[in-house]
């Protein structure tokens, strides 16, 4: 075998030479192709997706190559996350012909593909879309192990690294591919699907099917066909990153570096971080790290599509009532066109992140966070978990209606679901959100991959105290809005025949003043002197994420009577009972509104 330091050195003219070539042989494919009639690009299906596994490949994503060449390295991640939507979930039917190029399309940067490692004239050069066949050297090794018939495949002129494959070996075979003409190509008697998953360490590929287990044999190969196995021992590449031969047109040591260099930690952030907990880790967690907090862009002209925005104006209109899409709708518009925004904005080299809960499915969905480390900050429970509550509520009070709202589509659901497995950290300052996500993951909350902030509590400014006066009733001050899923009617019901006058810090239905004397129930500015007239603050909420006016209390030195899912348990003054239980909520307050006038109770009816 040839040295691959003593092979001549490619030139421009040969380079140019193989260019040309490039095109008329990418022409004739074009010709032979359309006289192909299974041979198409297949759709994304569900038909298959419980289907027994018959093959899978995992491979590393940043375990080859020299650190210097990082760059590179992670130009090649960046092009397999844009690749990976063109395989994932895709179904072929029986007798269908799986070909890459059809699949994936031709690879261009106005697609998105950037700068990669390629093999060529036994190098290591830097290309547009450098890297994609790491997935056909997946679809080929999967295909060997679930039996289905190579129709094309062709194997790399030279290795990356000394001792990257065992030529001998059908799991570790390879099929290079170059526009449009070396092409890999499968086909199957039975119907089959391919999974692709890219984690933050390592590429996953799936190969589904119902075939009858006895008939997965080695099947021939087509006329086309190259053979799979090869004698003797590949040259290793030379990359023109690293390699001595300056006299080389493809030489670029302009791309060579160190991995400190060129990654820097990007904050993908939105307006829930704006909370003290979550500025004083931030502040901290900037302190030491290299970090770009990114900004993104604001929609230009050429955006601006009338149509789509009518469209989807109208069907907001459409589903305004309570449903699937209810009045979340306008929220999760900004948020995903805020992560799109994000996603266009970040770099290859971007390989950690700090991500904002809110943005996390859609970034999820877009593929960005595929291929590197992301930390979540997150400020809520789960979709799936406020559903659930909500529902939960909603049995106990059906004439809610506002606890049907806040319903997000099935498919952004599971996208978030997906990623706070996937997330190397969560980072919350609510115990029930961290304890819930632990669920979620499988693991203790407050621990290596879950951290529990604690929470700060407001400065209080000492205020002057208030007369006592005997015939004032005392007053319960619920610190939000009186709403169904705050716990409203929990402590309606469990103000009945106390002696007390309710304070809410927001706005009060309308139903309620026309149920409950207008001098018992007060709706008053949260910004009003509440805090000195308090005598309890109640909170007894089924979902509630950012107890803000019941920290000011607790700060205040009030006693407090929240439901566990407020996230307040274990801090001074603080009462806990489970959310939507009346009796064990009535029980906590009564001690506190003893002793008063009985012809002052609360009367609702």
């Amino acid at each position: 075998m040839t040295n691959p330091d003593s092979r001549n050195l490619p030139t421009r003219w040969t380079t140019l030479w193989l260019e040309v070539r490039k095109y008329l042989l990418s022409g004739r494919r074009i010709v032979e192709d359309s006289f192909v009639p299974d041979l198409r690009r297949w759709r994304h299906g569900r038909a298959l997706i419980d289907a027994p596994i018959v093959a899978q490949i995992r491979s590393p994503l940043w375990d080859e190559g020299r650190p210097d060449e990082f760059l590179l390295l992670a130009g090649k991640v960046e092009n397999l996350r844009i690749a990976r939507a063109a395989f994932h979930a895709i179904e072929v039917p029986p007798g269908g012909i799986m070909s890459f190029w059809q699949q994936l399309g031709r690879p261009v940067r106005r697609r998105g593909f950037v700068l990669g490692r390629e093999i060529r004239h036994g190098c290591v050069v830097p290309a547009i879309a450098g890297g994609i066949c790491q997935i056909s050297n997946a679809l080929l090794r999967c295909a060997l192990q679930a039996g289905l018939e190579v129709v094309e495949r062709h194997s790399h002129s030279a290795t990356i690294q000394p001792g990257d494959s065992t030529p001998t070996d059908r799991d570790q075979a390879d099929a290079t591919v170059s526009w449009n003409y070396v092409d890999l190509r499968l086909r199957d008697d039975h119907a089959w699907r391919i999974e692709l998953e890219i984690g933050s360490d390592e590429m996953a590929l799936t190969i589904r099917s119902r075939r009858p287990e006895c008939n997965i044999p080695q099947r021939s190969a087509s006329q086309r066909s190259f053979p799979i196995h090869h004698s003797g021992t590949r040259p290793t590449a030379r990359s023109c990153l690293t390699c001595q031969q300056i006299s080389c047109h493809q030489h670029r040591p302009d791309l060579a570096g160190s991995e400190s260099r060129f990654t820097t930690e990007a904050w993908l952030l939105d307006s829930s971080v704006r909370t003290p907990e979550f500025q004083k880790y931030l502040d901290e967690r900037g302190a030491d790290t290299p970090r770009v907090v990114l900004k993104s862009p604001t929609h230009h002209v050429g955006a601006f599509r009338p149509k789509s925005v009518l469209i989807a104006a109208y069907w907001r209109w459409r589903f305004r009532f309570p449903g699937r899409h209810g009045i979340h709708a306008r929220r999760l518009d900004h948020a995903e066109s805020l992560a799109r925004a994000y996603a266009r904005t970040l770099a290859p080299q971007h390989v950690r992140l700090i991500v904002s809960q809110t943005l996390l499915p859609f970034l999820w969905e877009l593929g960005v966070l595929a291929g590197r480390r992301y930390e979540v900050l997150a400020h809520a429970l789960p979709m799936r978990e406020i559903e659930c509550r909500l529902d939960r509520a909603n049995r106990l009070w059906p004439t809610e209606s506002s606890l049907a709202m806040f319903r997000a589509p099935d498919d952004l659901v599971r996208a978030e679901l997906a990623a706070l497995r996937h997330a190397a950290r969560i980072v919350t300052a609510h115990p029930e959100v961290a304890a819930e996500i632990a669920k979620l993951r499988q693991e203790p909350a407050d621990g290596a991959r879950i951290s529990v902030l604690p929470w700060v509590l407001p400065a209080h400014q000492p205020m002057p105290a208030v007369p006592e006066d005997r015939s004032r009733r005392k007053i319960v001050v619920m610190p939000a809005s009186a709403l169904a899923r705050k716990g409203a009617r929990e402590l309606a019901e469990a103000l009945r025949g106390l002696p007390c006058e309710l304070w809410v810090l927001g706005t009060v239905p309308q139903s309620w003043f026309s149920a409950v004397k207008p001098d018992v129930v007060k709706s008053i500015d949260p910004q009003e002197d509440w805090l000195a007239h308090a005598t309890v603050v109640v909170l007894p909420a089924h979902v509630e994420h950012s107890p803000r006016a019941a920290l000011t209390a607790i700060a205040a030195g009030l006693p407090v009577v929240a439901s566990t899912a407020c996230g307040l348990d274990g801090l001074p003054g603080v009462t806990s009972v489970p959310a939507g239980d009346v009796e064990a909520l009535r029980r906590a307050l009564s001690p506190y509104l003893s002793g008063a006038d009985e012809a002052c109770a609360l009367d609702i009816e």
